[in-house]
């Protein structure tokens, strides 16, 4: 039973056509939320469109880089790269994401919020310009406590296994380093 509304915000759900994905774009509908979501299958992106839900697709711009178009038609699609069928360039660019929540596709998660992904940097691009609520999902037994993250990872808030739901927050450092010179050689120093 959903105890909260989300009336009036736009869930962006990816891989939400069927599994976990489905479940979390069913339960945040049922709480009120409107409904995007991408998929690869082109048999769910048919079946989705006849539902009557909006539709995102990732449209890859350039190396690295990515923006989701509202897609109404499978007509709209072509082959891109690997033969993944991407939304043509002319299509509606999902811009406002303030209100918005994402949810973000992982090989793994761990406890800070961090994910190791497909390998592209990807989402981390797009998602470094996204405003709203980012949510990952994952099985429990895909999740560590702690996952090497670079500089350009974008963590995410909120992770929903299948056995429990997580507040992810980054880790803060205690220390301040400071490197000083002293007697011709580098050393460390710490403040609190």
């Amino acid at each position: 039973m959903i105890n909260f509304s989300l009336t009036g915000k736009v869930a962006l759900v990816t891989g939400a056509a069927y599994g976990i994905g489905f479940a979390i774009a069913r339960a945040l509908a049922e709480a009120g939320a409107k409904i995007a979501f991408n998929c690869r299958s082109e048999a769910h992106m048919e079946q989705a469109l006849a539902d009557g839900k909006t539709l995102c697709v990732p449209l890859c711009t350039g190396p690295g880089t990515m923006e989701l178009r509202a897609v109404r038609d499978l007509k709209e699609l072509t082959p891109g790269a690997y033969g993944i069928l991407e939304p043509r360039e002319d299509l509606p660019i999902l811009q406002k994401t303030k209100n918005a929540i994402c949810i973000v596709p992982a090989f793994c998660n761990d406890f800070r919020g961090y994910r190791v992904g497909y390998g592209g940097g990807y989402y981390d691009r797009y998602l470094s310009g996204f405003e709203g609520v980012k949510i990952g999902i994952n099985y429990s037994d895909c999740v560590r406590p702690r996952l090497i993250g670079g500089r350009y990872d974008v963590p995410i808030d909120v992770l929903v296994t299948d056995r429990y739901i997580r507040r992810c927050r980054p880790s803060v450092h205690r220390f301040k380093h400071k490197k000083i010179l002293s007697r011709g050689r580098k050393e460390t120093q710490h403040e609190e």
